[in-house]
């Protein structure tokens, strides 16, 4: 295995949602990191921002979203403990304008030692080792 990259939620949601405008090169992204052999992270809260979406539809959506979630290979879900809330809240105290989910994101990664951090959010990609998908499927 590769060194880790870190996925965010933007990323999750458009590889699993086919209608989702990131949807072509968030499936794109994903077949160069396999084929990287990369290991791939999402925070557990990560993991519940993409959740979001099918509760609001129904437990059929929920089921669907946990089941394509669990067939992306690699791919480990990593708690929210107490050194990732410090962390987070470190990257929040340094950047007001950063998000929680973000921050989190970005602590994930920094624990980690992440290659890299996709994601769909051009704002967030302004941070090092972030990378749109776009960008990336571009490479």
């Amino acid at each position: 295995m590769s060194v880790p990259s870190v996925l965010d939620a933007g990323f999750v949601i458009g590889l699993l949602d086919a209608n989702d405008a990131h949807h072509r090169s968030a499936v794109s992204s994903l077949r160069r990191l396999l084929k990287s052999r990369a290991r791939l992270l999402i925070s557990a809260a990560t993991y519940a921002e993409a959740l979001v979406g099918p509760m609001r539809r129904g437990p059929m959506f929920v089921r669907r979203m946990e089941s394509q979630i669990g067939e992306v290979p690699d791919l480990e879900i990593v708690a929210v403990d107490l050194d990732v809330a410090r962390r987070a809240a470190y990257r929040r105290a340094n950047d007001v304008a950063l998000k929680l989910p973000d921050a989190i994101v970005l602590a994930t990664a920094d624990l980690a030692g992440a290659e890299m951090v996709l994601t769909t959010d051009k704002r967030l990609a302004r941070h090092d080792r972030v990378i749109t998908v776009a960008e990336f499927s571009r490479r």
